[in-house]
């Protein structure tokens, strides 16, 4: 496990327990990517979950995009943020890796994506469902916010999703 890797587990379920707004959760995601029209959006005290076309499916130069697990979380360490991508690979396949490597962080995607359930309605578990199975889909996590996101820009569309799972 990485040095404070807890302590960033910990960071982020405390912080995806803060309620944010539509503009917040846009901007939080065009640090990353180019977000158009916002297509679901709700956002409480133990959850937010939003959807958004794309504008582009460009990914930006601040989400340090991996193709494996061990290079996502060295950029991860050394930029404070997780990207990972793979044309062969899902998200959930990412997902499995982060946990199989630092059991933290780990911890901290799943809280996100499951906690973020409770602000969801059916359509939106639906699209976060597909995203997940999606290959060469883009999984970001940003552990200081609690928040991840994924991006396929095949179907135009990018979730955003955080909870204190």
């Amino acid at each position: 496990m990485r040095a404070g890797a807890p302590l960033l587990a910990v960071v982020a379920v405390l912080t995806a327990c803060a309620q944010m707004g539509e503009a917040e959760a846009r901007a939080m995601l065009a640090r990353w990517f180019v977000p158009g029209d916002s297509l679901y959006f709700k956002s409480k005290s133990t959850c937010t979950a939003a959807v958004y076309s794309l504008r582009s499916g460009a990914v930006k130069s601040a989400l340090p995009v991996a193709g494996n697990v061990d290079e996502a979380l060295a950029r991860l360490e050394a930029r404070g943020v997780l990207g990972m991508a793979h044309p062969e690979g899902t998200p959930d396949e990412a997902f499995i890796a982060v946990m199989n490597a630092d059991r933290a962080i780990g911890v901290g995607l799943q809280n996100a994506a499951v906690g973020a359930r409770a602000c969801m309605d059916d359509a939106t578990q639906g699209i976060l469902n597909q995203l997940l199975k999606t290959r060469g889909a883009v999984l970001a996590f940003d552990p200081e916010t609690g928040l991840v996101a994924i991006m396929d820009p095949g179907a135009g569309l990018v979730v955003l999703a955080g909870g204190a799972g």
